[in-house]
């Protein structure tokens, strides 16, 4: 992937993820980042994405924003 390639690719994401930003805040809690992964068709991955970003599957109270799930997806 080219850096042009990457940045559409990037700037997809930020769309997705403010559209799962409910509170409008830059940052997404445990249920809205499910919904994230939902969104991305990354279902299987729900638990291991969580544990790196939350530090637990369970986490309640963490967020996640934009650049934290980007270095882990990209």
């Amino acid at each position: 992937m080219d850096e042009d390639d990457q940045d559409v690719y990037v700037a997809q994401l930020h769309e997705v993820f403010d559209s799962c930003d409910h509170s409008g805040k830059g940052f997404l809690n445990r249920s809205e980042l499910v919904e994230l992964c939902k969104k991305l068709q990354l279902d299987d991955q729900v638990p291991q994405l969580l544990q790196q970003l939350l530090g637990s599957e369970e986490a309640e109270g963490q967020v996640c924003k934009i650049k934290n799930f980007t270095r882990v997806h990209l």
